[in-house]
């Protein structure tokens, strides 16, 4: 009873996931062609995490060292870096237009932004699944999916989130810009993949949770010394 009542927002991240090192299975399709690779969430506090990337051989594509509103992108590829400043909207990330600190609750299943305002999220029960990022992954549609909570704010930025809640789970989501137009970026779950669609770009991202195990220590990331600081604006 104490801990249904103690149940974390769609939007915040579950306290056991801290200190957590998380590995990733991932799909990335679009214009550019399909690829895959390993993505590893090393996850501290709700201010300070990592995310690296390796292509299926093992090799280095990028990683992402944040602490706070501040983050470092390492391109191993081209041995390139930048430096980000509260926003993570990277042409060779295609995670949309999102905040640093929304990469680990996006990976984790949950809202990435939260309300501007809580005591302005609206709430309602409806029979079925409802709207929120699009249909519900997969068509496996249960007993548990009989009563579905939808819920429906505003960020900061003013843009619109809906979603849907079966079962305590959060099943899918929607971000928009404008209310009459369909949304910039639609999720689903279907309990064991995550998707991510950008519309505006044409990428679909899917992701699947492989391990997790106690995070020992988080080291800072560093350019190596051939890598030239660069723009992360593309």
């Amino acid at each position: 009873m104490a801990a249904a009542a103690a149940a974390p927002a769609p939007w915040q991240v579950p306290a056991a996931a801290y200190g957590s090192q998380i590995l990733y299975r991932v799909a990335v399709s679009g214009a550019e062609g399909e690829g895959s690779l390993k993505l590893t969430l090393r996850l501290a506090s709700p201010e300070r995490y990592q995310a690296q990337a390796v292509d299926p051989l093992g090799r280095a594509i990028w990683g992402l060292d944040v602490d706070g509103d501040r983050g470092l992108w390492l391109d191993h590829r081209a041995h390139a870096y930048c430096r980000l400043a509260g926003a993570l909207d990277l042409a060779f990330l295609p995670l949309g237009p999102l905040s640093l600190s929304a990469l680990p609750p996006l990976l984790l299943g949950r809202l990435p932004v939260p309300p501007a305002d809580p005591a302005g999220v609206v709430r309602t029960v409806a029979a079925g699944p409802g709207a929120g990022g699009g249909a519900a992954a997969g068509g496996d549609a249960s007993a548990a999916a009989a009563t579905a909570s939808t819920v429906g704010y505003r960020d900061a930025a003013g843009r619109g989130w809906s979603a849907v809640v079966q079962g305590g789970q959060l099943v899918s989501w929607g971000l928009w810009q404008e209310p009459a137009t369909a949304p910039i970026l639609a999720w689903t779950s279907n309990g064991a993949w995550s998707v991510l669609a950008d519309r505006r770009k044409g990428v679909q991202v899917r992701w699947r949770e492989a391990l997790r195990e106690p995070l020992a220590q988080l080291a800072p990331m560093k350019p190596g010394p051939d890598y030239r600081e660069t723009s992360c604006s593309r």
